[in-house]
């Protein structure tokens, strides 16, 4: 044995340390290896990413100083439009809004929902539409009414509902009987009030149009 090893002994050396090469390379080289790459290609998207910020910021570098009196004017512009919305149509609110679309028709009236068998009205339940980014909640109400009124009235309500500020409103579904020996459009409308939830206090819609309505009992 003693004669191998001094015979063989750089051969059996060169084995161990081949061994020893091959421990490393296998259990301590490899993953550390692994390790670096994953953490250089994390580096390379990070510093990527910061070069693309700073490329914008160098566009809008400008602009920097302005930056917050806009955020504030388009806050304050958000206010602005979230207050034509309501917070909720309560039932009162809603029979106080048939009140005021007979201020709508103004060459016309507004019934309640008139069906073969008589006048009928039934209050909407408000339904979610979606959520908004500021943590807002869009909803609506679904109200059917019917109405009696001239061909061109029914023209200027449709235009009506399509620019009115009081309350956002949009036709979800109608039906027309036109006489024209009397110049008469009547039928239903099922309309849409849009609702905006955005941790506003209740407020009673303003009904007040400057005509008397039209009707002392609207379910008559």
């Amino acid at each position: 044995m003693k004669k191998f090893f001094s015979k063989y002994w750089i051969a059996v050396l060169s084995v161990l340390m081949l061994a020893v090469g091959a421990y490393i390379a296998f259990s301590l080289y490899r993953p550390a290896s692994e390790a670096y790459r994953t953490t250089s290609s994390m580096l390379d998207g990070q510093i990527a990413m910061l070069q693309n910020e700073i490329a914008e910021e160098t566009v809008y570098a400008e602009v920097q100083d302005l930056l917050e009196s806009e955020k504030a004017a388009l806050d304050e512009s958000r206010e602005e439009l979230y207050s034509h919305f309501p917070a909720e149509m309560k039932e009162e609110d809603q029979i106080l809004y048939i009140i005021y679309l007979e201020d709508v028709f103004k060459d016309g009236e507004i019934l309640p929902y008139v069906t073969e068998t008589g006048g009928t009205f039934s209050f909407g339940s408000p339904s979610g539409i979606a959520p908004l980014g500021d943590g807002s909640t869009l909803g609506a109400l679904t109200l059917t009414v019917g109405y009696k009124t001239t061909y061109q009235g029914f023209k200027d309500v449709i235009n009506r509902f399509a620019t009115d500020t009081e309350y956002i409103t949009s036709i979800e579904g109608c039906t027309l009987q036109y006489d024209p020996e009397t110049d008469t459009a009547q039928g239903t409308m099922t309309l849409r009030l849009y609702l905006l939830d955005h941790e506003q206090e209740y407020e009673q819609p303003d009904v007040s149009g400057g005509t008397e309505p039209g009707k002392q009992n609207i379910f008559d």
